[in-house]
Parts: C-alpha cells; structure tokens; sequence
C-alpha cells in the first residue's frame, strides 16, 4: 500500500484495504495491476446506478459545459434543480 495514502489521507477505518483503483465500470472497479474485482463497498451512487452510466455520464458533462456550481441557497434560479424539484414534488403527497 502506499504509504502516502496513510500518511495523508483520513482513513475510516483500523485496517484499510490499501487497494488502490484504476478505474471502475459498472459493478466492477479495477485495481491498478489490471485485476477485476465486484465492488461490495461501493459508493451511494455507485450502488444505485454502477459505475460511468452513460446516461448520468453524458448529463454530468452537459451540465458542466453549462457551468458546474452556484449559489445553491435560493439566490439564483437553476433550471435543472428546480425541474427535479417539481419532479420530486409529483411523487409527494
């Protein structure tokens, strides 16, 4: 494992796995020595959607060409938040 990665990085647990990621895809991730592994401790979006969904992906990129964050306390309007807002609101009562 390299040691940089315990030295500066906050580690959540005694005991990481000290796996360090290529890339993932999928349900899979991919350790730097080419293997495949089932990613079991994947992340919230990962777990839901896999890794790099080309839907997801390609709306993320398209986004950020637009621009990628701004004041998100009400100041401004954003077209897509409050689009997903009213999408969310048609599921509540």
């Amino acid at each position: 494992m390299n040691s940089d990665f315990l030295e500066y990085q906050a580690q959540t647990s005694p005991y990481p796995l000290g796996m360090e990621i290529s890339y993932a895809l999928g349900s899979y991730i991919y350790s730097c020595d080419g293997k495949k592994y089932l990613d079991f401790v994947a992340g919230v979006s990962a777990c839901t959607l896999g890794h790099q969904p080309k839907k997801v992906n390609d709306a993320i990129k398209n986004q950020l060409d637009r621009y990628s964050h701004v004041m998100v306390y009400g100041e401004y309007s954003q077209h897509p938040a409050v689009e997903y807002c009213k999408l969310l609101a048609s599921f509540l009562p």
